[in-house]
Parts: C-alpha cells; sequence; structure tokens
C-alpha cells in the first residue's frame, strides 16, 4: 500500500514536469493494471513492479483528469497577473524592494 501511494504521488509530480495536458486515459491504464497486480501474488518482485508501475499511471491520470475539469471551469478571457519587483538601493536604509503589478489580458 505505501509502494502504491509513493508512485501515486510520483505520477502526480510527473504531470506537473509535462509541458501539454495528456489525456487521462492514463488513470485507467493504472487500474487495469492494479487489478493484474492482483493475479501476480505468489510472486512478490513481479507485483511490486506492477504496483509501482499502475501507481504511476493512476497518479498521471488522476491529475490530469483534475486539471481537465480545473481548466473546464476556467473563463474564456485569462488574465494574467505579473509581479514587478524592483530592487532599490539606498545609502542609509541598505535594500529596499518596490512591487508594482501589471496586469496581461490573453
Amino acid at each position: 500500500m505505501r509502494l502504491f501511494a509513493a508512485a501515486f504521488l510520483c505520477g502526480v509530480i510527473a504531470l506537473q514536469s509535462a509541458s501539454a495536458l495528456p489525456d487521462f486515459s492514463w488513470g485507467l491504464a493504472g487500474v487495469d493494471l492494479l487489478a493484474g497486480a492482483w493475479l501476480l501474488r505468489d510472486r512478490r518482485v513481479a507485483r511490486a513492479l506492477v504496483v509501482l508501475v499502475a501507481g504511476i499511471a493512476c497518479g498521471y491520470g488522476y491529475a490530469a483528469w483534475r486539471a481537465e475539469l480545473r481548466l473546464a471551469d476556467a473563463p474564456g478571457d485569462r488574465a494574467c497577473l505579473v509581479l514587478v519587483l524592483e530592487w532599490l538601493r539606498h545609502p542609509r536604509q541598505g535594500t529596499q524592494v518596490n512591487a508594482s503589478e501589471e496586469v496581461i489580458l490573453s
């Protein structure tokens, strides 16, 4: 169970570094692999490897599914808030930071 949970988290983290949003059918493949791991109950190493791969696939698919839902709820016009930091050095006061905001519509 701990192996599956750790692999699930690794799958979620792997999606965060993906450049494009994949199809969430990876989760279904992970469920299939998890069902197949039940057949390997006599072989510990093979079962652990299948549970590891199934956990990664389930986590990847779950994160893709949640991202798809979040994007569906997003409004059509997206605005990006950019925070501009200016580092100012004053001789008597040391370093100060001034912040200003810019809104960019895409």
